[in-house]
């Protein structure tokens, strides 16, 4: 095997014996799977420059052995996708979508295809690291395995810029689950996340941001661009930005929330007027209700008709008010509650009254975030009502809803 730490600082002979400097890096071009080496950056005394591959006769051991006199030699004209090795790559913290985290690379492995010679892949081992420090099989390294990942499988992230920066789009990247790449930024530090998450697609973005953990959230949102910021809380739900505003001084949440409509707006300093940790503080507004009188029929188009606003929906709330989506927070008293299993079996005719079930337990705005766990698991609820001291429905909460706040860390 053939590694990028064996070739730097190995010695270049030009075809008469002449010595040519060392070599400080290898420019790899990326225009495939496994990137072909294009070039070697050469330092003689204090000159560094870089010259072609094809003036390459072979490679032994630590010494490069050219095809030609020095002063044959032609300078290497520099490509937009060019990658130098040693600057942009080793070292540097890459994606490991197969193993959803983040690894370092400590080794490239290089191979001999043909004529060219190709990255074939990372080293991310200590046997890696201790290559490059000079340990060798007979001081120790050999207690140690290779890891290694495949070029083809990883996108690089960061370059020879401070911050993350894809090579190329990240359509398997989001392929992951959000909760994943929240994983993956949690492992990188401040300046990369950041960078990370402002690349990525601002509907990925935002469900990225929202799994993240507290900690991880209060960090890295305040360091995002105003514009993505911005772009980010219009995709979250109501509860989601009031989470993220507080996490935000109160100039800045204000500063943030004069860029939403109105209602939006109103609707988010409903619940930051609650405490992060009870019902009223983590409750959805977003739930939909239907009037006692509507049929079973105008119940279920009314749910075809919403339900693509939904990321989960287990009950259709009946009060005493409009229909609606929660738009206005108070549509009325609840008066009953009717699952999707007893919709989907309900004749068309039977009216919403009929249907639903009319005993339903809620939880109050004040109460423990505890409580309502608790709550929840007594009555086998997947999903609970926030009711006011009226009997009013102002919001709903999702067993996930508690699952976060009881394993932040996930």
């Amino acid at each position: 095997m053939l590694f990028l730490s064996q070739l730097l600082g190995a010695k270049v002979t030009d075809s008469a014996g002449k010595g040519h400097g060392t070599i400080r890096d290898i420019i790899a071009t990326h225009s495939s799977s496994y990137p072909e080496i294009s070039a070697l950056v050469i330092k003689n005394s204090s000159v560094t420059s870089a010259i072609p591959i094809s003036f390459i006769e072979d490679i032994v051991g630590r010494e490069v052995h050219l095809n030609t006199t020095d002063n044959k030699l032609i300078p290497y004209n520099n490509q937009k996708s060019d990658i130098h090795l040693r600057r942009d790559v080793l070292d540097k913290q890459i994606v490991d979508v197969k193993g959803i985290r983040v690894v370092r690379v400590n080794d490239l492995h290089i191979r001999k295809v043909g004529a060219a010679y190709r990255i074939i892949g990372f080293d991310v081992s200590m046997k890696g690291l201790l290559r490059r420090l000079g340990i060798g099989v007979h001081d120790g390294a050999s207690r140690f395995k290779g890891r290694y990942i495949e070029w083809k499988d990883i996108h690089l992230v960061n370059t020879s810029v401070p911050y993350i920066q894809l090579v190329k789009p990240s359509a398997e990247l989001v392929t992951l689950h959000p909760s994943d790449i929240a994983n993956i930024v949690e492992d990188l530090n401040l300046h990369q996340a950041v960078g990370f998450v402002g690349q990525l697609d601002k509907d990925i973005a935002a469900k990225v941001v929202e799994e993240l953990n507290p900690e991880a959230q209060k960090k890295i949102f305040p360091r995002l661009k105003i514009e993505d910021q911005i772009t980010v809380l219009a995709r979250m739900s109501s509860n989601e930005i009031a989470d993220i505003l507080r996490t935000v001084s109160r100039e800045k949440a204000r500063e943030l929330l004069a860029k939403f409509p109105e209602e939006d707006a109103l609707r988010v300093k409903m619940l930051l007027r609650y405490d992060e940790e009870s019902a009223g503080g983590i409750m959805h507004l977003e739930f939909l209700s239907v009037p006692e009188t509507y049929t079973a029929l105008q119940v279920k188009e009314f749910v075809k008709q919403e339900s693509v606003r939904f990321g989960s929906l287990f009950y259709i709330y009946v009060t005493d008010g409009a229909s609606g989506t929660s738009r206005v927070p108070t549509q009325g008293s609840l008066k009953g509650v009717i699952s999707l299993r007893a919709l989907l079996t309900a004749d068309d005719s039977k009216t919403a009254r009929e249907v639903m079930k009319s005993r339903v337990r809620t939880a109050k705005t004040g109460d423990d975030y505890m409580d309502v766990a608790k709550f929840m698991t007594k009555y086998n609820l997947f999903c609970v009502a926030v009711s006011d001291n009226k009997g009013r429905i102002l919001g709903v909460i999702n067993v996930d809803d508690i699952m976060r706040l009881l394993v932040p860390q996930a």
